[in-house]
């Protein structure tokens, strides 16, 4: 989904530079589901009141993604980065029937999901709110 430089460029300067330009990517902060390890991925969001809707898709995989699992383990030491402002967030995972609602909304602001919903073979793609602290 993102560009190799983006990897190494989004966390370096903090999420300031990126080369996935008009997509709106954070950076989360969570700790290692086994490992207990700091971890940093970087993420497309979508705004959602005060808050950020992130969708577990690991680009159509039929597994999830490391940091959903590492959020489920670590509920509580989950934050995110976004223009190098660091905010403590609580994350929610989204049941029905808010999750139609929000695969809408997700959908609207990167048109990709579609296409990793077909390619995750039955897996249904967990969507996550992030809510401020």
């Amino acid at each position: 989904m993102f560009p190799v430089i983006d990897r190494w460029l989004i966390p370096r300067t903090r999420g300031r530079l990126k080369v996935a330009i008009g997509q709106p990517i954070l950076l989360l902060h969570t700790r290692g589901a086994r490992s207990g390890e700091p971890r940093t991925t970087p993420l497309l969001y979508t705004p959602l009141q005060g808050g950020f809707i992130v969708v577990a898709s690991k680009a159509g995989a039929r597994h999830h993604p490391g940091w959903y699992h590492n959020i489920r383990a670590h509920p509580d030491a989950v934050s995110v980065e976004l223009e190098g402002r660091h905010a403590a967030v609580r994350p929610r995972l989204v049941e029905e029937p808010e999750r139609s609602e929000l695969w809408r909304r997700v959908n609207d602001n990167y048109n990709g999901y579609e296409t990793y919903a077909r390619r995750a073979g039955g897996r249904v793609i967990p969507l996550v709110v992030l809510e401020p602290v």
